[in-house]
């Protein structure tokens, strides 16, 4: 049990480098073959339940009535998530995004809520896992009615397996545990089993997009180059005598 213990402590440390090594790997698999991703990828919703499954067992019942008499933290995450998540990712695409597309996308990143991740890391650092439970599933319920050309139902249906179901089914079995036995010197461990499931998924998502990165980052290399060829050729023929060179 200490074993498990210290096992747990050192990947709530070293929880970071954990991530750039999972996604280096996956990366470079990729460029090769995507078969670890394809292999993984029909069990990640399994994954994400699990996931917030063993985030959830680590909340009371208590604690959540609690968030719910304190709903001015609730308001202020959901102002963060919509109001200055937007705007910060409107300045970056007006910093660093020329293609509206990209611009459009970065956004909607910026506003769309993480779920299960944000678990993930409000449990390993400490921070207050009812709470940031709350802010996702009120989140993710208000993006869910927003005029979208999605499915309302579809993605209902899609926040109660990935949230709402593991979410209800964690807090009732930490209370039917706390009624039998003593089951907090188990709890540290959940973050940390929960961390590396998210490594899991995370795993999987960059390995069977890395062919795409490899492609997007060589177009935008290709253009880079062209737009130095051109800007070089420009200052060429303002000075007369000088050759030109053209790209093939």
């Amino acid at each position: 049990m200490n074993a498990m213990l210290r096992a747990a402590k050192w990947v709530r440390r070293h929880y970071q480098a954990i991530i750039l090594t999972a996604l280096v790997i996956s990366f470079a698999a990729g460029a090769v073959t995507t078969a670890p991703g394809r292999t993984l990828q029909p069990y990640t919703q399994t994954l994400t339940f699990f996931m917030i499954l063993f985030i959830s067992y680590t909340i009371t019942p208590r604690q959540f009535l609690t968030v719910s008499r304190q709903p001015w933290p609730v308001l202020a995450g959901l102002a963060l998530n919509f109001l200055f998540m937007p705007l910060l990712a409107w300045g970056l695409t007006q910093l660093l995004v020329n293609n509206p597309d990209f611009a459009v996308g970065l956004i909607l990143v910026g506003v769309v809520p993480c779920a299960g991740m944000a678990a993930v890391w409000t449990a390993l650092l400490k921070g207050d896992v009812p709470l940031s439970m709350a802010i996702n599933a009120l989140s993710m319920a208000i993006l869910a009615g927003t005029d979208v050309a999605i499915s309302t139902w579809g993605m209902f249906q899609q926040l109660a397996v990935i949230l709402l179901a593991p979410l209800a089914l964690g807090v009732g079995l930490r209370w039917l545990s706390d009624r039998f036995w003593d089951v907090k010197p188990l709890l540290p461990l959940l973050p940390a089993l929960s961390a590396l499931t998210a490594v899991l998924l995370m795993f999987t998502v960059t390995n069977l997009n890395a062919p795409l990165m490899m492609r997007g980052q060589a177009r935008a290399f290709q253009r880079f180059t062209q737009d130095a060829v051109s800007t070089e050729n420009s200052h060429r023929q303002a000075k007369p005598g000088q050759a030109v060179w053209h790209p093939a």
